[in-house]
């Protein structure tokens, strides 16, 4: 956050803390200034200005005194006294915490676009302590699909009314169960954006196949499925992505991740809140540049604990 917006949050929140939290002042510093003004006002007119001038002015050149500017200056300087009072008493009570809004994450019916980074396709081992009597017929094979295209040729076995947790038990478990427990979670979700990564070793060449993936799981949710370059305006930013965001330049990631979602509300006009962000997959830089401008753009967050494959959010952003 830079210090500008750092000093307007104290403002809002120093004056929050007087009128709003410390609810025993709100009447009484109103009335305060409405008496007051009053009274002062009364004072300045009949009794303080005329004093004052008849001190200084000849009685002819005192009829010509503006009482009325005067007046409302002096009323202006000492109104300004009383909010200059107010930001000081709230500012006592500022804490840092007061920066971020946080609340559970509960409204997931208003989150219809999810975006998150592709992580490079590697299988994993068959969770068989998850197998009983009433789950998924188990494979013989300990792993999932050794390779992408044979993890590509059998997609079309997937079925439709196991839940993506089943699918622990079959060949298909592998890093790119998360965003699809995501969608899981976040049944209104319509539109995926994918951030691919670049290099031998990245996920940009594996799109489409993610995105047939994703498409047979949730057949009847007609889902639509973006790259992340749909979102790239800048043309320096896209001819330096144009093979995936990249895994090696921490600079370059963070400005195309603020980039696309800057562009993301753009697009939507609404302010990302029907964005989540789940920021399972990546390395730990991409996770921390994912959340950081989630968090500065009022994203829902969204992890999946790989352990027991549950789902947690969070909804935090900052003032």
């Amino acid at each position: 956050m830079n210090a500008r917006a750092s000093v307007k949050a104290r403002i809002n929140q120093a004056f929050q803390h007087v009128l709003g939290s410390n609810i025993k002042w709100v009447f009484p510093i109103f009335v305060l200034i409405s008496w007051f003004s009053d009274l002062l006002l009364t004072l300045l007119t009949d009794q303080i200005i005329p004093f004052i001038a008849e001190l200084f002015l000849e009685p002819e050149d005192y009829k010509n005194v503006p009482l009325d500017s005067i007046t409302g200056v002096l009323l202006l300087a000492v109104v300004s006294l009383i909010l200059f009072f107010l930001y000081r008493k709230g500012i006592r009570n500022y804490s840092y915490e007061d920066l971020f809004n946080i609340l559970d994450g509960t409204e997931k019916n208003q989150k219809n676009i999810l975006i998150f980074v592709l992580s490079p396709y590697k299988p994993y081992d068959i969770r068989k302590d998850l197998i009983s009597e009433e789950s998924v017929a188990v494979p013989p094979e300990k792993t999932g699909y050794e390779t992408l295209e044979i993890f590509k040729n059998n997609i079309g076995n997937i079925q439709e009314d196991h839940s993506v947790s089943d699918l622990r038990t079959t060949r298909f478990q592998s890093n790119w169960l998360p965003p699809l427990r995501a969608l899981e979670e976040y049944k209104d979700i319509s539109d995926v954006i994918v951030i691919t990564t670049d290099g031998t070793l990245g996920s940009f060449d594996q799109f489409s196949v993610f995105s047939k993936f994703l498409k047979t799981k949730f057949g009847d949710r007609n889902i639509s499925v973006h790259k992340y370059d749909e979102y790239i305006k800048n043309r320096d930013i896209g001819d330096r992505c144009s093979k995936g965001l990249p895994s090696n330049n921490f600079k370059l990631f963070q400005k195309a991740v603020l980039h696309i979602i800057h562009n993301i509300d753009a697009e939507d006009g609404n302010n990302c809140t029907n964005v989540v962000a789940d920021v399972t997959g990546g390395i730990s830089y991409m996770t921390a540049v994912l959340s950081a401008a989630s968090v500065k753009n009022g994203i829902e967050l969204h992890y999946t604990d790989l352990n027991d494959f549950t789902s947690h959010n969070l909804d935090i952003s900052a003032h």
